[in-house]
């Protein structure tokens, strides 16, 4: 055979082989696109059914918590997705059904001004409400269930740990370390949060938030050591959905992170 009729034919059966190849690789991403457009398809739609099913039960005033759950971590990978509002909405309604379905909370209220390392004393599990407290050092050496913080300012407040919620509005400069159910800050600025979480730390209106471990002692050296799943680190702000870090809260850096130990 010619030598350059067979060079044609072996540049013909590149040239053939390269464009098979091509179209292989293009049918191979066209399958991958598919099947990622199916996962999400899929996804959508269990989260509509989701949903859809805890209506239902908030209509027939019987709510399944593990669905309410399965919603909450579905919230979690959803900032930023058109979706997530209404979830969030509709876990406020199933907030305010709770709420509705509990009996009248035991609260122990607390009022102060200038306390400097000052033990506050209280019974476990009941619910707790500070207000108007300004330019104070206080500690508190039980459970509470509830912990309500109103108009709290220059402050540092000491928890060994909060069975359920810590609820804070309308907050300034102040330090809290607690361990607990989840934390939510509303209409506050310029927070230390010192904690460990069971579950999510919430924003909404709140900026300049900067977030710490739970790092406590008791009096006698022993470290106080609390279940923490980490959410405390990327906490949900209600206000910033977009994919990007949020301008309202930071992590500490270690150097601003330490150890504080109770007086009792």
């Amino acid at each position: 055979m010619d030598v350059s009729l067979q060079e044609t034919n072996e540049k013909l059966i590149e040239a053939k082989r390269e464009k098979l190849l091509a179209k292989l690789t293009a049918q191979h991403k066209d399958l991958k696109k598919n099947e990622a457009g199916k996962v999400v398809k899929d996804e959508n739609n269990e989260i509509e059914e989701l949903m859809d099913e805890i209506r239902k039960e908030l209509y027939n005033k019987n709510v399944d918590s593990t669905k309410v759950d399965r919603l909450q971590k579905y919230l979690t990978f959803s900032i930023g997705n058109h979706r997530t509002k209404a979830i969030q909405n509709l876990l406020e309604e199933v907030r305010k059904f709770k709420l509705s379905q509990k009996p009248p909370a035991k609260f122990s209220g607390f009022s102060f001004s200038k306390y400097k390392n000052e033990v506050i004393h209280g019974k476990n599990l009941e619910d707790l409400s500070l207000r108007n407290i300004e330019n104070c050092n206080l500690e508190f050496d039980f459970v509470p269930s509830v912990v309500h913080i109103r108009n709290i300012k220059n402050s540092s407040l000491k928890f060994t740990k909060c069975d359920r919620s810590i609820l804070l509005h309308d907050c300034e400069n102040v330090h809290l370390h607690v361990a607990a159910q989840q934390i939510r800050c509303h209409t506050s600025k310029n927070l230390h949060l010192h904690v460990a979480t069971r579950g999510a730390v919430i924003l909404e209106e709140s900026t300049g938030i900067v977030m710490h471990p739970f790092r406590m002692k008791h009096k006698d050296g022993s470290e106080i050591v609390e279940e923490d799943n980490g959410e405390w680190k990327t906490p949900r702000d209600f206000d910033w959905l977009a994919q990007t870090q949020s301008p309202n809260w930071r992590l500490a850096s270690e150097d601003e992170n330490t150890w504080e130990t109770l007086s009792f």
